[in-house]
């Protein structure tokens, strides 16, 4: 793996690039690079490289399981000078949005303050209701006033499932 250069945005060009599928336009990535021809062969080369980190991302199992690359078309979408990396990533997740790569990128390049805010409360409030039946559980479990009770009931239960064989067999005797 390469070393990272830090990017001199006023000077060099940063190249935003599209990897589509031909047989189905529903398989799209975008990305960016100072190098359009180094990042083609990463990309490449990253498909087949077990060893690689980036070898279980979704491009690359998507590349793999329709047959390789020979029906995948790399695409130079625009070349420009960013003023940092934040505008670099907000011009490559406007791309992603154009043409909804959901499916090929991991990840989203940069998220606003707002979309943070979203991504938290939706995950705090699944979070809340995978668990809620499991704590109300726990809790149940913790209260001692609440625990003995809980449990003749559940013996008591067990006692009639147990018990209803053997007084179906006397009746018939």
């Amino acid at each position: 793996m390469r070393a990272k250069v830090e990017i001199n945005y006023s000077k060099t060009p940063i190249t935003f690039y599209r990897i589509f599928y031909l047989d189905d336009n529903n398989f799209n990535y975008v990305g960016s690079t100072t190098n359009i021809k180094r990042r083609t062969g990463e990309h490449k080369s990253r498909i087949y490289d077990k060893n690689c980190k980036d070898y279980p991302c979704k491009l690359y199992q998507t590349v793999r399981n329709t047959g390789g690359f020979t029906r995948w078309v790399f695409v130079v979408l625009d070349q420009l000078i960013c003023t940092d990396k934040k505008d670099r990533l907000l011009k490559e997740k406007n791309y992603i949005k154009q043409f909804n790569c959901s499916k090929c990128n991991n990840n989203i390049p940069i998220i606003t303050d707002d979309e943070r805010q979203l991504y938290k409360r939706t995950y705090q409030h699944n979070y809340y209701m995978k668990n809620k039946q499991i704590k109300s559980q726990q809790e149940l479990y913790l209260m001692p006033s609440l625990h003995v009770p809980f449990l003749q009931a559940e013996l008591t239960k067990v006692e009639q499932q147990v018990q209803l064989p053997f007084q179906h067999q006397l009746v018939q005797q």
